[in-house]
């Protein structure tokens, strides 16, 4: 589940507020919605903040490379000759 970030106010560092969020749940609250105070790790002081201030920590998914479509090998049928020539 993606963690709720914020940007430090003193350091301007990515600050995890130690919430979490499914992103049909973030999507529907107001852009005025207050979080939680949370002690920065960055600069050691309370943040108090709201969602326009957040933005949602998705981790990168990585698809592995598919395997190679096998498919079977296909004759060649030259042109066929018809009895007149």
């Amino acid at each position: 589940m993606p963690r709720i970030m914020i940007n430090c106010f003193k350091t301007g560092q990515a600050v995890s507020t130690g919430m979490v969020i499914d992103r049909d749940a973030w999507i529907k609250l107001p852009a005025d919605w207050e979080g939680d105070r949370f002690l920065c790790a960055a600069c050691d002081t309370m943040h108090a903040w709201i969602k326009r201030d957040a933005f949602l920590d998705v981790p990168e998914v990585t698809v592995p490379p598919s395997a190679p479509i096998r498919r079977k090998p296909r004759r060649w049928r030259g042109l066929r000759r018809t009895g007149a020539t």
